[in-house]
Formats: C-alpha cells, sequence, structure tokens
C-alpha cells in the first residue's frame, strides 16, 4: 500500500536491522555456544527496541531506534 510513503520506507528499514541483527545472534549462539547468557542479552536488547520500534509507529514518529538506528540508512530501496 504505502510502498512509496517515506514513513512506511523508514520503518521498514528499522525492522529490517532488527531482523539482521536477530538472525545474526542466532546464528552466533549457534556456533558460540558458551556466550549463551552474554548473547540472550543482546536478544533482550534486540526485543526492546523492536517494542520501542512498534510504540513509534502506532504514535505516527519517524525516530531512529537508539544505538543501531543510524545503520538503517545504509539500506537503498
Amino acid at each position: 500500500l504505502g510502498k512509496d510513503d517515506p514513513f512506511v520506507k523508514f520503518h521498514i528499514k528499522q525492522g529490517l536491522l532488527l531482523i539482521i541483527g536477530e538472525v545474526a545472534v542466532w546464528m552466533l549462539m549457534m556456533v558460540l555456544w558458551i556466550f549463551f547468557p552474554i548473547l540472550q542479552l543482546a536478544n533482550v536488547f534486540l526485543f526492546v527496541l523492536a517494542v520501542v520500534g512498534i510504540v513509534r509507529v502506532v504514535n505516527g514518529e519517524m525516530k531512529e531506534l537508539p544505538l543501531i538506528g543510524h545503520l538503517a540508512k545504509s539500506f537503498n530501496f
């Protein structure tokens, strides 16, 4: 519906960044299982960022996610 809408594109990029982070943490957990507790903290952090992103979408805000949001600017579509 809103593929040309800047608001939609902004939040798609932020969400894509979170998915990439989750997949990376999951892959690290499979390989480096000894660091499972530390990587679980990374999972919790990414979950909190997802909730923050959902709240911002519902409120109609276009703010970047804390700490990692600036990385989404590198996605060009």
